[in-house]
């Protein structure tokens, strides 16, 4: 608070240019800022979502299913399983890992993001069914475990299904968010117009008080010129008053210094003219005394001849 009181003061106290300068800043800010767009940078980073959400999510629970089946498969028939457990795990812990980032980053809630929907109830139910199809799986693996051959082909069909389920909802997920980057898109060519506007408007008020200020700066500079014209007027002793009549009317400090120097030239006119008078006095009287000298000690036949 203190700050913008001492930035207030020093604005009115520089008067009307400091006022230009700052209302030049804002047009300037406004200009900077109106190049931006919510709608743009919403599209962006749904794109980037959407990029995430159908790529490395979607790879990571491919692989997971493929896994799972391997898995199986290899049990019933006795085939190598190539650390397919291992792989099921990993898949599902980075799919929880991409999906905790992203809610880390306020990318799931929509919050922080134009356009964006909450998508955590989506989330949600797509952790809860993840977490039957493990709970599936577990059971296939008990059954295996068991050796009951005949419930593990039973229960692959009803696996299938759940794979089905659950691929529908990051599928209806990836919907979601590709309705909000299509939302996005829409709304961009409007506020990109509105942006462009602002933008011009704001670079036509910088540009008129550009020219302003030049103006003002002038009008503070020209002054200038005849108070220099004035100096060396009065220190060539060619000074008259009337020659610069209107500079004296002036305002502000420029009139103020043109009157103070009217005022000097005024007293070192009147000190010249005395001074020139007691030189002409001190000849005079020079004159007088050198005649009267002369008169008194003249040479004899000077008065003869004259």
């Amino acid at each position: 608070m203190k700050n913008i009181t001492i930035i207030t003061k020093a604005i009115i106290a520089s008067g009307r240019l400091g006022m230009i300068l700052f209302l030049l800043a804002c047009s300037m800010a406004v200009a900077a800022f109106s190049q931006g767009s919510e709608p743009f940078d919403a599209a962006l980073e749904r794109t980037d979502l959407l990029g995430s959400l159908e790529g490395p999510v979607r790879l990571a629970l491919a692989e997971m299913q493929l896994q799972e089946a391997q898995y199986i498969f290899s049990q019933a028939y006795g085939l190598p399983e190539r650390n397919a457990l291992n792989r099921i795990s990993e898949a599902e812990e980075y799919i929880s890992a991409e999906l905790d980032q992203l809610e880390q980053e306020g990318r799931i809630s929509g919050v922080e993001y134009e356009f964006a929907s909450d998508l955590s109830p989506s989330i949600a139910d797509f952790d809860t069914l993840r977490a039957d199809h493990r709970d599936l799986f577990d059971e296939v693996l008990f059954a295996i475990e068991d050796g009951e051959v005949e419930y593990v082909f039973d229960m692959l069909d009803e696996l299938e299904l759940d794979n089905l389920v659950l691929n529908d909802s990051l599928r209806s997920l990836v919907l979601e968010v590709e309705h909000d980057r299509l939302a996005a898109l829409e709304a961009f060519p409007d506020d990109l117009s509105a942006s462009i506007l602002m933008v011009v408007l704001a670079m036509l008020a910088t540009l008129a008080l550009a020219l302003l200020g030049y103006s003002v700066i002038a009008d503070m500079v020209s002054p200038l010129r005849h108070i220099d014209d004035m100096m060396m007027s009065i220190r060539g002793d060619l000074y008259k008053k009337e020659n610069f009549a209107h500079l004296q009317k002036a305002v502000g400090s420029a009139g103020r210094l043109a009157r103070a120097l009217d005022q000097l030239a005024e007293v070192e006119h009147r000190r010249t003219e005395a001074a020139r008078a007691q030189i002409a006095a001190a000849r005079e009287e020079l004159y007088q005394s050198r005649r009267r000298r002369l008169k008194l000690f003249g040479t004899p036949g000077q008065g003869k001849e004259a």
